[in-house]
């Protein structure tokens, strides 16, 4: 889909909420006219994400992070509504109708592996859909419909890889570290500039990342970097050497991989490093996080810290939620959350 076509479309759905969010959902997180009439308010108003397939094709939903530009057609749609309430007040037989003719009005036909407000790359593989997205506020890599990473243009950097500054304390000058999960190589990027490692090791499933990340986001890997393009957990397991960390920022088409809660990786993990690290996407309250903290305390974590990205009242809330664990003696004071 061009520029011109999308904003077409948006013209036409310019006196109708409704229809301007039912728009920005199908084209952006391709989500389907049932799985936009099975929404509700509190998808958006407390979570700040979408329900949207996993893949195209399949039946299953993941919960993705709504970008700026899409959220702001979304949340006038929750004002004054109860959670439970429907996102959008429309029939499936409605919204179908509404799209097929929305769309027979200009020439859509990539309108799925399109979408979105600018898309500057697209590239399909057995590993899934893997776009680079521009708005107003930054660019984004989206794998299927799951954010990876973003360059704001503000400069600032994601509020989730922003939460590893709770390492400061728990890090010696020029640390070894080891990254699983690199995306768009923000996280790379950031700990380089934070940390100036004397080694930073960076596991990436997908080898169309990299290229990605130089082209897209700016990222030259530093002189202390290595990318390696390996399964985490084959990596952790084959390589011959330690870290003063080891941070984990892995998902799957859900959010969060359910290994990450397993006792044998925490312990797998600590004998590579002595500080643990998780970016988890979950709820305070919900089963993962305490799965976790005890997979790391029966590795032997003597220090567990949890530092979420919101409120600790939003307990009920899927969000990011940052993990760091030290294993032994030399455990020192946590700082505050």
């Amino acid at each position: 889909m061009t520029p011109e076509n999308l904003r077409t479309l948006r013209a036409a759905c310019a006196d109708s909420p409704t229809r301007a969010a039912v728009l920005e959902l199908a084209v952006l997180y391709e989500a389907t006219p049932a799985q936009i009439a099975a929404m509700r308010v509190r998808d958006v108003r407390e979570t700040s994400l979408v329900f949207a397939p996993s893949r195209p094709g399949t039946t299953s939903k993941s919960a993705v992070r709504l970008i700026p530009s899409v959220a702001a057609h979304l949340r006038p749609l929750t004002e004054g509504s109860e959670p439970d309430a429907p996102l959008v007040d429309a029939s499936v037989l409605e919204i179908e109708d509404f799209l097929a003719d929305l769309c027979a009005s200009v020439d859509t036909a990539p309108l799925r592996p399109a979408g979105a407000e600018c898309v500057r790359s697209i590239d399909e593989s057995p590993l899934g859909r893997l776009r680079v997205v521009q708005d107003a506020l930054g660019t984004w890599a989206l794998s299927d419909v799951l954010p990876q990473g973003v360059v704001y243009a503000s400069g600032e950097p994601p509020a989730h890889v922003f939460l590893w500054t709770h390492l400061d304390a728990r890090l010696p000058p020029a640390p070894r570290l080891l990254l699983l999960g690199g995306g768009a190589f923000v996280g790379a990027a950031f700990l380089e500039e934070r940390y100036a490692p004397a080694r930073l090791d960076v596991v990436e499933l997908d080898p169309r990342c990299l290229p990605l990340a130089r082209s897209f986001f700016g990222w030259v890997p530093g002189p202390s970097t290595c990318v390696h393009t390996a399964d985490a957990r084959a990596f952790v397991d084959e390589v011959d050497a330690t870290w003063d960390a080891v941070l984990q920022d892995v998902a799957d088409a859900e959010g969060t991989v359910d290994w990450l809660a397993e006792p044998a990786w925490a312990a797998a993990l600590f004998e590579r490093a002595p500080v643990v690290t998780a970016n988890l996407i979950t709820a305070l309250d919900g089963p993962l996080l305490g799965q976790v903290e005890a997979a790391l305390r029966a590795a032997g974590a003597t220090e567990i810290a949890i530092v979420p990205l919101r409120t600790r009242a939003d307990v009920s809330l899927r969000q990011n939620v940052f993990v760091v664990a030290r294993r032994g003696a030399d455990a020192g004071p946590a700082p505050a959350a």
